[in-house]
């Protein structure tokens, strides 16, 4: 990655001033991934990362990421250096926390069709009872395997370390493939 020469540019034209959280929120380009950049002499040049090395003196030796989780977020107070793994991590614990928050609003629809039908006694309310019953079934099995890949995530590392984070995550990975 080339830095311009000189000092950073200051980003004040293209970007909010902090929210409630600080989150200071990059206005400009982004790249494929959502991250800032900006263009400088035929160059793309990554915003976070800048203000990494504008701040701190050094150009970060790893991964950037950001506290607030916001992808165009470029404020310093929130930029850490990171791991691959400990990024797969992240990523994986908040598709973790995005599909459960999708499960319980699947359930609570469920449960309410199965007591709205509970009374009816037609064919036709006692089929799709069964069948929202075995959707509740399927939902409630896949919430726990995500709890417990969850705790597995969030649990300290035990010995074998690194190897446990990517095994959860890549056991995410085929759940929500799958």
């Amino acid at each position: 990655m080339s830095y311009p020469k000189g000092k950073p540019r200051k980003y004040n034209a293209s970007a909010l001033p902090e929210d409630k959280d600080g989150c200071v929120l990059w206005q400009g380009a982004v790249d494929c991934h959502g991250h800032p950049v900006r263009f400088f002499n035929g160059l793309t040049i990554r915003v976070r990362q800048e203000v990494f090395q504008a701040t701190f003196g050094h150009k970060p030796s790893r991964l950037l990421a950001n506290s607030c989780g916001k992808a165009t977020c470029i404020a310093a107070a929130h930029l850490r250096e990171n791991t691959i793994a400990s990024n797969k991590q992240q990523a994986a614990a908040t598709r973790i926390f995005l599909r459960l928050a999708e499960l319980n609003t699947i359930l609570e629809r469920l449960t309410i069709s199965i007591s709205m039908l509970e009374g009816d006694k037609t064919a036709e309310a006692v089929e799709a009872t069964i069948h929202f019953q075995n959707d509740l079934k399927l939902a409630l099995e896949e919430q726990q395997k995500l709890l417990i890949l969850q705790q597995q995530l969030t649990s300290p590392t035990n010995d074998t370390g690194e190897e446990e984070t990517n095994d959860s995550a890549n056991a995410l990975e085929e759940n929500s493939h799958g």
